[in-house]
């Protein structure tokens, strides 16, 4: 039956966000964050999270304590989730999926290996301003769901660093690191997309899978080669030397010539390039009084 004439242009009233569920498209009231669907308990998400990761067999998914709400980022080896739990606590989950004829760069062993290394060392670093926090680990034959490992972390919203390297980011960065190294661990893979400037202003180091122990003569694993020095590449005994290298041409990389001859930066440097043992620790004294830190030999 058609509209009457004085109908057919008035517009469609429809709740602001819908909640819908991602296995059986159902479309339900307002969508709140945790709720699920009555039908098969799948978290509800936006219609935007549908559309852009139609066929997703893990979204809406409950993947430890965490509903997965929408995909936030996508690599070669995983994908990366933003979740919820029951109280509402939000974070990311990073997931891979343990399928032997998945076409991946690495057999999904060795990624899912990676993985547990970094919840490892999250769990280690726990105490280390702009480290995410680890908040679960999860190795899953199945239960519904392709066979996976996952690692929920702590949520910071923001992009990766761009052309424009801020000192105090910079500063903050490299404080990060220091502490880092003080606990014994080296990152062994900076990359930009692995320097996040958070929506709060805020800094942070991620994907910690590549990380060692100082000193360890294991080589890292799937590490950004454009970033690494000769040493890392010829596979020397994990050194702090690694990160700062990494962090000096990134830097360098992203900035156009001139604008990176900040003090911090020059001390950055002097860590990536020291000919000695005091040379390096002359510089790191130094770049831990710049970053607030007490000097420690």
């Amino acid at each position: 039956m058609e509209a009457p004439a004085d109908e057919r242009n008035l517009p469609l009233t429809l709740p602001a966000t819908l909640g819908v569920c991602p296995r059986c498209l159902v479309r339900l009231q307002d969508l709140v964050s945790g709720q699920r669907c009555p039908k098969d308990g799948a978290f509800l998400v936006s219609e935007a999270s549908v559309e852009a990761s139609f066929g997703e067999p893990f979204l809406g998914a409950q993947v430890g304590r965490f509903g997965l709400l929408r995909v936030i980022g996508r690599g070669a080896q995983s994908t990366v989730f933003e979740g919820i739990d029951r109280d509402s606590v939000r974070c990311a989950v990073k997931l891979v999926r343990l399928d032997p004829l998945q076409e991946l760069p690495e057999p999904s062993a060795l990624i899912a290996a990676r993985l547990e290394n970094e919840a490892r060392v999250l769990e280690r670093l726990v105490d280390v301003p702009g480290v995410p926090r680890r908040l679960e680990f999860v190795h899953s034959l199945g239960g519904g769901l392709p066979a996976h490992v996952a690692l929920a972390m702590s949520f910071a919203g923001g992009a990766p660093v761009g052309n424009e390297v801020p000192e105090a980011a910079l500063r903050s960065w490299s404080k990060t690191l220091l502490l880092a190294h003080r606990h014994g661990v080296v990152h062994c893979d900076l990359a930009p997309e692995h320097l996040l400037l958070a929506t709060d202003g805020t800094t942070h180091i991620l994907d910690w899978g590549c990380a060692l122990e100082l000193g360890s003569a294991e080589s890292p694993r799937g590490f950004h080669p454009s970033y690494a020095s000769d040493q890392l590449l010829a596979g020397n005994p994990a050194d702090t030397h690694f990160d700062w290298f990494a962090l000096k041409r990134i830097v360098e990389t992203r900035v156009e010539s001139g604008k990176a001859s900040t003090h911090v930066m020059g001390l950055i440097a002097a860590l990536a390039t020291a000919n000695s043992i005091e040379q390096r620790l002359q510089a790191k004294e130094a770049l831990s009084e710049v970053c607030g830190l007490s000097a420690v030999r």
